[in-house]
């Protein structure tokens, strides 16, 4: 669950720091996340070498997936909402200051 955290925020906080508009860096970081947990889970099959029945069960994984692991994004997507903006408002202020 851990590492699942931590992919879901490296793609949250790449999409914050490429895209310029709300709407790209949230799509953005959902897809980026969804991608980098399904490709960690095919990593793991590949390196315990159970790669053959992790294939037929994608469908099922893609699904029950998006659910379990909604809240893991959800919080991961907040967590970045929320560090960068108290460095938006900190920029804002000390522009505010110096004109």
């Amino acid at each position: 669950m851990v590492l699942g955290v931590i992919l879901s925020l490296i793609a949250f906080v790449v999409a914050r720091l490429i895209f310029k508009t709300e709407t790209a860096k949230t799509l953005a970081g959902f897809l980026g996340s969804v991608i980098l947990l399904i490709s960690g889970a095919f990593l793991g099959e590949l390196v315990f070498g159970d790669v053959d029945n992790l294939i037929p069960w994608i469908p099922i994984v893609l699904f029950l997936g998006a659910i379990i692991t909604s809240p893991l994004i959800v919080g991961s997507w907040l967590g970045t909402k929320i560090m960068f903006a108290s460095e938006k408002t900190a920029t804002e202020s000390t522009s505010q200051t110096n004109p």
